[in-house]
Formats: structure tokens, C-alpha cells, sequence
């Protein structure tokens, strides 16, 4: 992509040096200042003990920003990344499936056996607060607090993958906003940035737990034959992409209620139906558009849609580009804008 910045991550790497590394900026008292090429901001890091690492910063950038954090082959640390976006949005997409926006902010939380990958468009003003533990240092300091569900236990000490994303709450963005008003001192920030980020790693872990709960919960709801039903209606919608679903016609089909139905996909695809639909079919559609010569009005009738005009008006308004200059510029998209 053109004027667009890449950092890519090690699975165990301080962010702080991945960013002064590649920016070719030296670090002075555990931080730097963006140049200008980036936009205007600053990082500040802390190694707050041995397997704690917490990082904090502001940026409003003048380029496109890209966050990629490669999985390592095994499960070394865990990382919670709290972003406030005062102005703009970000996209992120997880180890497998769709890129997802995000319009004010939210809080992921992956471990180091997982791709992540983030991107700031041009112009997002945004906060963020980056706590990265160990498992061993987890082990030590919060392995009474998580409590004795040996399947939650399993999930967070284990080799489990975690990738989970969830909007940002004005509790979070109380907890470390003190951070960002104090005055710097490097020495009494530590200590604020180390209650801050005890602080936060202690309520995400209840919330998450909460969570963790009430989904196994929920998960009692759908039988395995539910769920096999559910996968084959969905590889019929894969298979039949040129014909107009509709709710009545998709719950005949799998033998579902429509209420049934669209909890079911919002439980196991975390969307509606119909966006799970239009996901699938642009996906498609980018496939079709850079690895045939179809045209585009064949694209459009063969992915469902009623005419060439309203596939290209839905195409732009995800992609931020037409089906055609997407072609003639032979690069593929890596998600929405």
C-alpha cells in the first residue's frame, strides 16, 4: 500500500524497540518521539519487573500505520492492548477470518502464538496502553486470581491460542488516563504506570472471566447436531453465492427458526447473517477481480448481485477503492478502509 508505515512484531519483542529500530529514532529514558514521516506523538516503556512490560503512548498519525504481530511457535506471553481513538477508527483482523473496524476504541487481548494485525488509517488521533506479561510471571502473580476452572485455567496458562476483541468501556478508559494528564517524571510514572497496570490487568481478567463463564453457559444451548447444521448451512451459502438469501428461506433450509437462526451466527460468527453474507461475497469478489479476467458485470451477477453498479457502490464503500482501479492496480487489498 502506498504512504503507509509496516512494523512487524516479534512474538516476544518490546514494542519500544521494534518502533525505534525501524523508525531509525534513538530511544532516551525508556522513550521516543515519532518523526514527523509517522505523525506527531510520542512511546514511553516501561519494564515494570522481570515478565511485566507495559507501554503507553499517543500518536496522531500523518501516514497509514501498520501493527503486525507475528506468531511465535509457542506461547511465551500474553499481551492486553487498550486503544482510545480520539479521532478516526482502526481495522484489525485476527489469526483467521475478516477484518473488523473499530470506530472509538476497544481492547484486545492475544497471545504470542497468534497473528494479529492492526491498521490506523491516515489521520487517526489514538491512545494506547499496552500491558505484556509472561507466563511465568503470570503464574506467579495471578495464578490465585484466575481461579480453579481447570478449562479457563487450561485456556490462559496452557497452550491454548487467545485472540479476543471487545469495545472499550469508560471504566478502562478512567483506569489509565491518569497516565496520560501526569505530569513526566520518569521516576514517579513508573510507579504510576505499575499501579495503572496492575489495575488493569486484575479488572480484565475479572471481566474476561465473567465472560469465559457465561459463554460456556451458552454454549449449552446449541446441541452438536445444532452446530453441524449450522457448518453445512454455511458451506450451502459458500456454494450458492448467486442466489438472494433470505432469512425464511435459510431457516427452511437448516430447519431453524429465524430468532434461532441469527443468534445461532451471532454466537459462533460474531455478525449478522447478512453481514457474514457481504463479507463473504467481497472476499470473493477481490478473488475473482485479481486472479481471472471476468468481467465485472459477471462478477456481480455471479456473487448475487442485482446489477454491476450496486456490486461497485458496495465494493468502494468497503474497500475505499472501485472494482476496477483495484485490478488495474494489481494489488491486493488487505481489508476494508
Amino acid at each position: 500500500m502506498s504512504n503507509s508505515f509496516k512494523l512487524e512484531l516479534g512474538s516476544t519483542e518490546p514494542l519500544l524497540q521494534a518502533f525505534s529500530k525501524s523508525l531509525e529514532v534513538t530511544a532516551s529514558c525508556n522513550q521516543i518521539e515519532f518523526p514527523g514521516s509517522l505523525g506527531k506523538g510520542y512511546l514511553h516503556e516501561f519494564n515494570i519487573e522481570e515478565g511485566l512490560l507495559i507501554s503507553f503512548g499517543e500518536v496522531l498519525l500523518s501516514t497509514e500505520l501498520h501493527l503486525e504481530n507475528k506468531a511465535g511457535r509457542s506461547k511465551k506471553n500474553v499481551t492486553i492492548f487498550f486503544k482510545y481513538l480520539e479521532k478516526g477508527h482502526t481495522f484489525f483482523k485476527p489469526s483467521s477470518g475478516e477484518y473488523k473496524e473499530v470506530k472509538s476504541g476497544g481492547v484486545q487481548f492475544f497471545s504470542s502464538n497468534v497473528h494479529n494485525h492492526l491498521i490506523f488509517p491516515v489521520h487517526t488521533h489514538c491512545f494506547f496502553f499496552r500491558v505484556q506479561m509472561t507466563i511465568p510471571w503470570m503464574r506467579a502473580n495471578l495464578s490465585e486470581f484466575i481461579g480453579q476452572n481447570e478449562t479457563f485455567r487450561a485456556l490462559i496458562f496452557g497452550s491454548a491460542k487467545i485472540m479476543h476483541f471487545e469495545p472499550l468501556t469508560n471504566r478502562f478508559i478512567r483506569l489509565f488516563s491518569d497516565v496520560f494528564k501526569s505530569e513526566f517524571d520518569p521516576m514517579l510514572n513508573h510507579i504510576l504506570v505499575k499501579d495503572k497496570g496492575y489495575e488493569a490487568v486484575v479488572l480484565f481478567f475479572d471481566h474476561f472471566y465473567k465472560q469465559f463463564y457465561k459463554n460456556q453457559n451458552d454454549s449449552q444451548r446449541y446441541t452438536i447436531n445444532d452446530q453441524k447444521t449450522l457448518f453445512e448451512l454455511v458451506d450451502y451459502i459458500k456454494d450458492n453465492l448467486e442466489k438472494s438469501f433470505t432469512l425464511d428461506q435459510l431457516g427452511r433450509q437448516a430447519g431453524f427458526s429465524k430468532s434461532k437462526l441469527q443468534a445461532m451466527f451471532h454466537y459462533f460468527f460474531h455478525q449478522s447473517i447478512y453481514a457474514y453474507i457481504k463479507n463473504l461475497r467481497l472476499e470473493r469478489a477481490v478473488a475473482l477481480l485479481n486472479g481471472t479476467d471476468k468481467d465485472i458485470k459477471t462478477i456481480a451477477l455471479q456473487l448475487g448481485y442485482r446489477s454491476s453498479t450496486h456490486f461497485i457502490n458496495i465494493f468502494k464503500k468497503h474497500y475505499g477503492v472501485s472494482p476496477k482501479k483495484s485490478r488495474n492496480e494489481n494489488e491486493p487489498i488487505m481489508g476494508p478502509r
